[in-house]
């Protein structure tokens, strides 16, 4: 049993506008079906209300979610990021939750940079961020981390 195993996991969890849920969830199937190894995990597909959280992945109204929770085999990792790449070629909008996998691309930076953050969540919505950020952690340090420091969410 899964439960059992020793291997690393691997999770990505998208927010996708709910109204788009049927078309992106075809999306994933067609890649997947297409793609040169197997998702060595199941999909859980959920959906949310809207947050009011700045930076949150609810931010549609209503949010579908699709968790992947996946096994970290070799070959994961870029069959995950090239589903990311998949969706942003087709202009679906979509926010990915920030505490799991962001995927590398090709070259081993993270798949998402600055642009793609900021144009993911807003532009307003981010420099909202860094406004309340300035405000409650002025020296700019706390929860700094190598991405927050590539999207300038922090020092």
């Amino acid at each position: 049993p899964l439960s059992l195993t020793r291997a690393l996991s691997l999770g990505m969890e998208l927010g996708i506008p709910g109204p788009r849920a049927r078309e992106v969830f075809g999306s994933i199937l067609d890649y997947l079906q297409h793609a040169p190894r197997a998702l060595p995990g199941p999909v859980a597909i959920r959906q949310t209300l809207q947050s009011a959280a700045t930076l949150s992945m609810a931010r549609f109204a209503p949010t579908t979610t699709f968790e992947f929770a996946c096994l970290g085999v070799a070959g994961t990792e870029q069959l995950l990021t090239g589903l990311l790449d998949r969706l942003e070629q087709q202009t679906i909008p979509f926010t990915i939750h920030l505490g799991m996998l962001h995927g590398k691309q090709a070259d081993g930076t993270s798949w998402l940079t600055r642009a793609r953050f900021e144009r993911m969540f807003g532009v307003a919505a981010v420099n909202a961020w860094r406004a309340a950020r300035a405000v409650t952690a002025p020296a700019g340090n706390l929860f700094s981390t190598n991405v927050t420091r590539a999207w300038g969410l922090t020092a």
